[in-house]
């Protein structure tokens, strides 16, 4: 984790760590290990198509993550890093579905579609 943790800004961004490197086991299954920082998340996939990667959850995403429970809550693990979802949005995908912000926006929460149904009827 410090490798990652001082790529991505160290003390001056992420800020010091505030727990433990922590084994975690997702809702879906997913494992991973994580540890938390003043001022964000690291998370290290141990299992998944994600295994071996490390994706960070930061800045205005982190608080609403922080707020939604981190990975025990509603959104789980995180599947990306914050994304240019193009027209000014920025996103990140988690198991549970994204978060998305624009600079003059607060970052929401968007749930993943569980299915679609169509119901056609023809006269």
């Amino acid at each position: 984790f410090y490798t990652q943790w001082s790529a991505r800004g160290g003390i001056t961004a992420l800020g010091p760590a505030t727990g433990a490197e922590t084994a975690i086991a997702s809702q879906t299954g997913l494992t991973a290990t994580g540890q938390e920082f003043l001022n964000g998340v690291l998370y290290s996939m141990t299992s998944g198509a994600f295994t071996g990667r490390v994706f960070a959850v930061t800045g205005r995403i982190f608080r609403l993550y922080r707020e939604q429970g981190l990975h025990t809550g509603s959104l789980g693990l995180p599947l990306s890093e914050e994304l240019n979802a193009g027209g000014g949005r920025i996103r990140q995908t988690f198991e549970g579905g994204s978060v998305e912000y624009t600079a003059t926006t607060d970052p929401v929460v968007r749930p993943v579609v569980g299915s679609v149904s169509l119901n056609v009827s023809v006269s």
